[in-house]
């Protein structure tokens, strides 16, 4: 059996982050991803675990890797690919939105960087402060480089509009080179011109350089305890076996929906001191998309996915682009701290969640009418409209505490009651941000490696 001294679920801002710091800070670590690399860094791989971005009705194909439907008492997962870009979760009243393959949601996500609003750190233990988390942020940032949006993009009717109702206008900082983007508008298809900095071309090339081993096309199927740490059991999807390897420590990263499932699981089995607060505290981030109509003046226009961003009232905003249907429609784009009201539990076949609008209804209307002073402003029209929440961001389940009573991990990222088991990617956030979530999780994740790193060092 092949021993790590770290094994790692998943890529994307979590996994990618604490396994580059912990094999540069000398220790074995395997990377684990169910998806294959895409896109520019596919290119130095192997074909077989390599493929193009989707893109034209063949590649299309590649989109949807499966599908997730809910009810309250059971969960489907319809396989369409086990190489596919897309994972959609549908619950009862939520649709969320994730990504697969090496480097995660970084393939899939606008590329914004921003920090979480003020009143995010009240809510987390006393040795997580801003002051504190300072130097992660720019750690970070300096892998990431992220720039603002230029100057001469954001000028269409939307940010116009957005400016006329009294928000707090911005040029939002992107992970985007904007020397060699292209400006397809196209970001969250990834990005097949390697101007976006994913984590396929930043952190994960500096993990296997300081020694990491990353395996693609390998799912996580189960977690238990052993005397010298953890088995991981793993479905490789090229051989259709399924094998285990063992580890002194586990980081679970496999993105918020993934990672709660999996310690569900696990807690069923085996991991039994894994607290009660498992699945409280979900959050889509108040994600809060809405279709407009493209004025005719600004479908020439072209730019990156996000054109602008503005907040009032505590909410965060975006101008942004409709990828597939770009040159007609685009999106206004609301989220903000939800309170983190819904919860997620295990239900035959995977989770199933009670989110929902009205869980946080003085949040969704103060959105709402946002969004209608906009519309007013540009004279802009609306397409269609729907009650069921929609989240590319899903946070929370597993969240940092001071206690096993308020929270699944400590401030260090590590489970209550099972030492070597961590947790770090949005499932430890306990509320939302408001924002973004992709810079906080991944500073967060520095800051876990950093001190894994502290204690073996001492």
């Amino acid at each position: 059996m092949n021993r790590y001294d770290v094994v790692v679920v998943g890529t994307g801002f979590g996994g990618a982050v604490t396994g580059c710091r912990l094999a540069q800070g000398g220790m074995r670590v395997l990377l684990i991803e169910r998806g294959p690399w895409w896109g520019p860094a596919a290119r130095d791989v192997a074909a077989s675990v390599g493929r193009a971005l989707p893109r034209g009705p063949w590649g299309s194909r590649k989109l949807l890797r499966n599908i997730r439907y809910a009810t309250p008492r059971r969960s489907h997962d319809l396989r369409l690919n086990t190489d596919g870009l897309y994972e959609i979760h549908r619950f009862p009243r939520m649709t969320v939105l994730g990504a697969s393959g090496v480097g995660g949601g970084s393939h899939t996500y606008a590329a914004i960087q921003r920090e979480p609003n003020a009143d995010f750190w009240d809510s987390l233990p006393s040795e997580i402060t801003h002051e504190e988390m300072a130097p992660y942020f720019a750690r970070v940032r300096d892998m990431q480089r992220p720039e603002p949006v230029p100057a001469a993009i954001g000028r269409r009717r939307l940010t116009v509009a957005m400016g006329q109702t009294g928000m707090t206008m911005e040029r939002p900082d992107l992970a985007i080179d904007h020397a060699s983007c292209k400006r397809c508008s196209q970001c969250v298809l990834g990005c097949p011109h390697g101007a976006k900095t994913t984590l396929d071309l930043t952190y994960l090339p500096a993990a296997q350089k300081a020694g990491a081993e990353i395996w693609p096309l390998c799912e996580v199927v189960g977690l238990t305890p052993d005397s010298a740490g953890f088995d991981v059991s793993y479905h490789d999807h090229r051989t259709g076996t399924t094998s285990t390897v063992r580890a002194r420590r586990v980081i679970v990263a496999a993105g918020t929906l993934n990672t709660v499932r999996l310690l569900f699981e696990a807690r069923s089995r085996s991991l039994n001191r894994i607290a009660p607060r498992l699945g409280k505290g979900f959050s889509g981030n108040a994600d809060h998309p809405l279709v407009l109509r493209r004025p005719r003046a600004d479908r020439a226009s072209s730019g990156v996915l996000v054109n602008a961003a503005a907040s009032t009232g505590g909410a965060y905003y975006l101008d942004a682009d409709l990828p597939i249907l770009s040159t007609a429609f685009q999106l206004l784009v609301g989220m903000c701290d939800d309170s983190s009201p819904a919860v997620l539990r295990p239900v035959k076949g995977g989770l199933s969640s009670n989110a929902r609008r009205d869980l946080a209804p003085s949040t969704y209307r103060r959105m709402d009418s946002a969004m209608v002073a906009v519309r007013t402003a540009g004279h802009l029209r609306a397409v269609g409209a729907s009650r069921r929440l929609l989240s590319a961001h899903p946070l929370g389940g597993a969240a940092i505490s001071e206690t096993p009573g308020g929270g699944v991990v400590r401030h260090t990222g590590e489970v209550f009651g099972h030492p070597g088991l961590y947790v770090a990617d949005g499932a430890i956030l306990p509320r939302a941000p408001g924002v973004p979530p992709s810079l906080t999780i991944a500073a967060f994740a520095e800051r876990i490696a950093d001190l894994i790193l502290h204690e073996e060092r001492s």
